[in-house]
């Protein structure tokens, strides 16, 4: 028992103590009062009793003289009067006698009673003098305890309040080393009080993945209650990361499931993460179209500042402006602009309506029929008349009064526009075929409609995950995924709001649930995390011997161009030396030549020109022989600057000897293959190969021959580096 209790019972105590004294005081009293009273009631009882006595006796001495019979029988009749008068108050006498013996004894037992409530009185006095000596320092302590805020409910574990005003927290991006300080500076400031330990940075990021854990049990307790649903999936690449987020919808809220890190963009990989994220519960078009728009009614404005009000002040700004001189640019613009305001526009706003999916089937057919009227008139679209739907309506406004103004560009972006529905109507019919005319969800029943109620008309619910995951990846790039998966779940699930309509009782019993569960969740994360690295780093490795096959696979076919470029008179740098090299050839043999050297410029020398140049057939027809001798002659007239010494070399393959070289050679040691650059000198030709000696190598690779194809495929792949400024 508390002190406090100790001394309620003990005042409570006191106070019946001394009613009953009080009570038994005033009976004594009362007593007192009537035997006193009694006593007064006898004597005068004894003195009309003497009176009468005295009065009979004198009765009766008149009796003895009277002689006269009429005075005898007055003086009888009073005789028996007298007679009668004394029995009763003797009678009485005797009463009163007996009442004054009875409260003489009430009052002796009065007295003991009340002795004996007097020493009570006196120990119950001692007793509340110390409980009140023990009440001071309670009180004391009350004070104390009034003044601070217990932050723990049994000494070491944070209450459910804490918790759930440090994730409120986490979801207003405080940071997990600030929300303490916080949270004790608004308590202290706003209620004069004193709040008990708050948790570290650490047990913040422990708690963060507790809120994760507790929109698992938010997800299950609800979806237990719903028949039918739609899961829904979307993936993106963030910093070279792909990521997956899961969603189920219900015909009232669309729950995220998960954001989960993939190794790879596999359909394997979705499957997986997907499955994932199940398991855990058991245990941008129209923006850019709406930019061109803006860029096209804005093109004028844009002008004006640029030349009137500021110069251009960094890249950017300069590109801006050279590119809105450019009319093929614009053109695109207007055309991009108006299909956001007829297109783009009303398609984004119709779906962005709550409703089911198999609702939107008439707005579908619609939308397509138009972009097929669209398609084969496109004027409709510049003359102001176009109507995607009957469920949708254009924005009136002045840009597209700008965009739909006559301009001696309509034409380009009339046939613009028309590759454009074509292209968009191509895509819509393929999407959307099993809701168009004759597709299997096209006439829904009412028990399909019931079924695809909780589908909507758009993935926006998804994207909004990516645009949060987005920002958390920048506000902290090192967060870990599933640090940002419990940010985003709980905010998006509005588990805040499903705690707090719980007893406090339930929340507490929630969270010792979670705890637990979060430990064992923390272990799996970092066991996927290993899994997803081991991947990636598996996947590295595959790259990295694709690219070195590759890279192989490229030096052999640069070497086979270049040895087959040395059958026709090596690189032609004129069309004398075309000529020559092209005598005596048939002329299959000529065309082939002429690719050859094609070839080279294009793989080897990378040669920078209009890619038609390099192009053998066109309208999938070849090119005659004088074509592809145009285009030789043509690339010969813009040579590569970056790679003129190899082209040097290429018609004189001699000019290599003597210079410096830097080779990088692949060498082994005890089975470990690496790459190792050499310094070296090319010294001279031995017959058709090049004789090599290297600085500081063993002596059994001092000297190597290599054939000029191979020397030249090298310096292709760039193993080879050679030093054209020595003397």
């Amino acid at each position: 028992m508390s002190l406090e209790q100790n001394y309620s019972a003990s005042e409570a105590q006191l106070t019946q103590t001394r009613f009953k004294l009080n009570h038994w005081k005033s009976r004594i009293m009362n007593r007192r009062y009537q035997a006193k009273k009694t006593q007064q009631q006898l004597k005068r009882r004894t003195e009309q009793l003497q009176r009468v006595k005295s009065k009979l006796k004198k009765a009766k001495q008149q009796l003895l003289k009277a002689k006269d019979g009429k005075d005898v029988a007055n003086l009888s009749s009073k005789v028996d009067k007298y007679v009668q008068q004394l029995r009763k108050a003797k009678l009485q006498r005797r009463t009163l006698s007996k009442k004054i013996q009875g409260l003489e004894k009430q009052s002796s037992a009065s007295q003991i009673t009340g002795s004996n409530l007097a020493k009570r009185l006196v120990e119950s006095k001692q007793r509340i003098s110390e409980l009140e000596e023990e009440n001071t320092i309670l009180r004391d302590r009350l004070a104390q305890d009034d003044e601070l805020i217990n932050t723990k409910i049994d000494g070491k574990t944070y209450s459910a309040d804490v918790r759930e005003v440090v994730q409120f927290c986490i979801t207003k991006e405080v940071s997990l080393k600030n929300i303490a300080p916080v949270m004790k500076e608004c308590v202290e400031k706003l209620t004069s009080k004193t709040i008990g330990p708050l948790p570290d940075a650490r047990t913040c990021s422990r708690i963060t993945r507790e809120m994760r854990e507790l929109s698992r049990l938010q997800i299950v307790e609800t979806l237990t209650k719903e028949e039918n649903t739609t899961l829904k999936y979307d993936g993106t690449t963030k910093s070279k990361t792909h990521y997956n987020e899961v969603q189920v919808a219900t015909k009232s809220i669309t729950f995220t499931l998960g954001v989960t890190e993939m190794s790879g963009g596999k359909a394997s990989d979705y499957f997986n993460s997907i499955d994932q994220t199940i398991n855990d519960l058991g245990e941008c078009s129209r923006l850019l179209m709406g930019m061109q728009g803006a860029v096209f009614f804005l093109n004028q404005h844009i002008d004006n500042f640029f030349t009137r009000v500021a110069k251009p002040s960094n890249s950017l700004h300069t590109a801006v402006f050279n590119d809105l001189k450019i009319v093929p640019y614009l053109t695109g613009c207007r055309a991009l602009g108006i299909l956001g305001k007829y297109l783009t526009g009303p398609w984004m706003r119709f779906v962005e309506k709550d409703g089911n999916i198999l609702d939107s089937n008439s707005f579908f057919e619609q939308a397509v029929q138009s972009l097929k009227e669209w398609s084969q008139n496109p004027e409709i679209l510049i003359s102001g008349s176009a109507v995607l739907s009957e469920a949708t309506s254009t924005t009136d406004d002045e840009v597209l009064a700008k965009l739909l103004e006559e301009s001696p560009t309509d034409k380009d972006v009339c046939a613009l526009l028309k590759s454009l529905c074509e292209a968009i109507l191509a895509d819509c019919e393929r999407q959307l075929e099993d809701q168009l005319p004759g597709g299997r969800f096209s006439n829904p029943n009412l028990r399909l409609q019931e079924e695809a109620s909780s589908c909507c008309n758009n993935n926006i619910s998804g994207e909004r995950v990516f645009g949060q995951l987005d920002h958390a990846l920048k506000r902290a790039p090192n967060a870990s995924t599933a640090f940002i998966e419990s940010k985003i779940m709980y905010a998006n699930n509005q588990t805040h709001d499903w705690m707090e309509d719980k007893a406090g009782n339930d929340r507490e019993n929630v969270y010792a649930k979670v705890r637990k569960v979060a430990k064992e969740s923390a272990k799996i994360d970092h066991l996927r995390h290993a899994q997803i690295r081991s991947e990636k780093l598996a996947q590295l490795k595959q790259k990295e011997t694709e690219m070195k096959q590759c890279e192989e696979r490229k030096r052999i076919m640069n070497e086979n161009l270049i040895v087959n470029v040395g059958k026709y008179g090596g690189l032609w740098t004129s069309e004398d030396i075309m000529e020559r090299n092209l005598q005596g050839l048939s002329e299959k043999q000529a065309v082939a030549a002429v690719k050859a050297n094609i070839s080279l410029r294009k793989k080897v020398l990378e040669q920078k020109a209009d890619p038609v140049l390099f192009c053998f057939s066109s309208n999938k027809q070849q090119h005659s022989l004088n074509k592809l001798k145009e285009n030789v002659m043509r690339l010969m007239e813009k040579p590569n600057e970056e790679k003129k010494h190899l082209q040097m070399l290429m018609n004189n393959n001699s000019l290599i000897i003597g210079r410096s070289i830097s080779h990088k050679l692949t060498t082994e040691n005890n089975g470990a293959v690496s790459n190792v650059w050499w310094k070296g000198q090319v010294v001279g030709k031995v017959e058709e190969e090049f004789q090599i000696e290297y600085f500081g190598a063993g002596d059994n690779e001092k000297t190597i021959y290599l054939t000029f194809d191979e020397l030249a495929a090298d310096i292709c792949s760039g193993d080879l580096i050679v030093s054209w400024d020595d003397n």
